[in-house]
């Protein structure tokens, strides 16, 4: 037992010195000239987007993700409905809380014959869809024709009411 704690410490002696040897000749110069800068100053280092910059970010995600679900309908008309899918995944991922990449998203594995994901996609355009009823009544059109696809006729009931509160409102 003893002689088993004894090799374990060798082993381990012997680790720490070759790591140190790798430490010494990989170790770069010494920093010169370096500012300490006090942590109250600190945030003002590197310059911290300001609130336009962030809006600028923002909007510029708007924007490639518009793009994106230009192209991404595009493929759609030619029929590349894959390649929608990966356009609109890519867009997702640029801008996960637009309600219109989700709808468009769930109308494509709609067309792909997946209705199950369809309607889990429309519903999570729902819930970022706000109060916009273009968005809102679309994404219950999917999840109707989604549940009626998947033969849940009190399903698709439920959604068709749903359908025709949002077009009847005002």
């Amino acid at each position: 037992m003893r002689q088993g704690v004894g090799i374990t410490f060798v082993i381990l002696g012997a680790l720490v010195i070759i790591s140190g040897c790798a430490t010494q000749a990989g170790r770069s110069a010494p920093i010169r000239n370096m500012k300490i800068v006090p942590l109250d100053e600190q945030s003002n280092v590197g310059g911290n987007p300001d609130d336009a910059t962030l809006e600028n970010s923002k909007s510029s995600q708007q924007r490639v993700a518009q793009r994106l679900l230009e192209d991404a309908q595009a493929k759609v008309e030619k029929g590349q409905l894959d390649a929608a899918v990966a356009t609109l995944e890519r867009g997702l991922r640029i801008d996960p809380r637009n309600p219109l990449l989700w709808l468009r998203f769930a109308q494509v594995r709609l067309k792909q014959g997946k209705p199950s994901l369809a309607e889990q996609l429309a519903n999570k355009a729902l819930v970022l869809a706000g109060g916009a009823r273009a968005l809102v009544t679309e994404s219950w059109r999917v999840i109707l024709e989604a549940r009626a696809a998947r033969g849940d006729t009190q399903g698709a009931k439920n959604a068709q009411g749903m359908l025709n509160s949002f077009s009847r409102a005002d």
